[in-house]
């Protein structure tokens, strides 16, 4: 599902309650301006991948993302290959329960960056800015990839 266009992939929750929003507004953010500048949005997507897929099924995604974004794809999946696709693209996750027994999931920030081959080019690190997300992100989608290339 990663190949054919440029994704920009993040890794969060639903329950997350300052780091997810916050990067979902940035990504909308984002989204709106590649828009303004004439950017071909069907050539991208904004993936957000729940690293808590007990408590985030489809039927919560779907709402919370169309919040942001309409646009904005939702994924959840089975604990084993959640941790394979976050071990391909470099995104960490781990459950916590603090002292009180409250559970919450620690997560990377980064977004990531994948070409239409599915070869993860980049990643934004938080904190992240969108005017320099943008600038960036358009840099790197008009380097021509030769698709014969090894992978690194």
């Amino acid at each position: 599902q990663l190949q054919g266009r440029w994704s920009l992939v993040f890794f969060g929750y639903l329950s997350c309650p300052d780091v997810c929003p916050t990067t979902l507004l940035t990504l909308a953010d984002l989204h709106r301006r590649l828009k303004a500048q004439g950017e071909s949005v069907a050539q991208m997507q904004f993936v957000f991948i729940s690293v808590d897929p007990a408590r985030d099924t489809p039927e919560r995604l779907a709402p919370y993302l169309a919040y942001f974004d309409p646009g904005f794809i939702g994924l959840s999946g089975e604990p084993a290959q959640l941790a394979a696709l976050a071990r391909s693209l470099g995104a960490v996750y781990a459950e916590r329960v603090d002292e009180r027994g409250l559970r919450s999931m620690e997560h990377s920030t980064s977004i990531v960056l994948v070409d239409p081959r599915g070869w993860v080019v980049g990643a934004f690190p938080a904190p992240h800015d969108p005017a320099r997300m943008q600038q960036q992100f358009q840099q790197l989608t008009r380097i021509k990839y030769n698709p014969a290339a090894p992978s690194i």
